[in-house]
């Protein structure tokens, strides 16, 4: 991006051209110290294991959903664990048929394992909940579209589609983002 940007400010394109930088989503930093193990809740074996990490996803074998629900639920701080069905709304995540029975979402900085003896884990990693600060995206945009020096607070990634529509004159297709959103950051 550097030498995209040292190449504009040389043909004096810089301050001509709309830039928009942004990613998907944000980090977090993650420690060995912040692991719960999914064995010391359950036997391994009533279940089958769709995801690890931040999001907990499992199916219990025939027979053993409220078991292994009723091990799970409450029993440690930093991980909340839900039914299918009570997924919270706003997580748009339980009215997939691919959705495992029972979702755990751990608290930011915390993973779920099962393996004592892995020994290295990642720095950092995303999957949070998207109110989580840290799992927020980067958005930097520069161009004679944008106020200059404006800082606009936090805002959801699906509204950069109506934005840059609305610089290029397009009519976006239907979505879910809101041009109203993200308007206060154009002169």
């Amino acid at each position: 991006m550097g030498l995209l940007f040292k190449e504009l400010e040389q043909r004096k394109w810089f301050d001509k051209i709309n830039i928009v930088v942004t990613s998907d989503h944000g980090m977090t930093a993650l420690s060995k110290e912040r692991r719960i193990f999914l064995d010391d809740y359950i036997n391994l074996d009533d279940t089958y294991i769709n995801e690890l990490s931040m999001v907990v996803a499992l199916n219990p074998k025939p027979g053993k959903l409220e078991q292994v629900y009723t091990a799970l639920k409450g029993k440690h701080p930093r991980l909340k664990i839900y039914k299918k069905s009570e997924v919270p709304q706003r997580l748009h995540y339980r009215n997939h048929r691919r959705i495992a029975e029972i979702i755990g979402i751990a608290d930011e900085g915390w993973v779920v394992t099962r393996d004592r003896n892995f020994s290295s884990i990642y720095a950092g990693s995303h999957g949070y909940e998207p109110s989580v600060k840290s799992m927020h995206g980067i958005f930097i945009a520069h161009g004679p579209a944008f106020r200059k020096g404006y800082t606009t607070p936090s805002f959801q990634n699906i509204h950069i589609y109506e934005l840059l529509c609305h610089i290029l004159k397009l009519k976006p297709a239907k979505n879910d983002g809101d041009f109203e959103k993200v308007k206060g950051m154009l002169r």
